[in-house]
């Protein structure tokens, strides 16, 4: 992972996208672009301290999905 391609704002704004909507620190468990997978991947990673895993699943060709989970903030750190 390349820590300096994406900077904090665009960070933020892809896990705004995938977070809990209720309180961004409880797990991750949603559905993405696959052309969303690398900065999602950055985001999680910066933000709540954990590796998101990432499923593809039944989707159009034309426009692939992933489902992507992640342990979320609390988790990874013990909380």
């Amino acid at each position: 992972m390349d820590n300096n391609k994406y900077t904090v704002v665009q960070m933020r704004e892809a896990l705004s996208k995938v977070q809990n909507k209720i309180n961004w620190k409880h797990p991750v468990n949603t559905i993405i672009d696959e052309s969303e997978q690398e900065i999602v991947t950055e985001a999680i990673i910066y933000f709540c301290g954990c590796v998101p895993t990432f499923t593809p699943i039944f989707s159009s060709p034309s426009e692939p999905k992933l489902w992507v989970q992640a342990v979320g903030y609390y988790a990874a750190v013990g909380a």
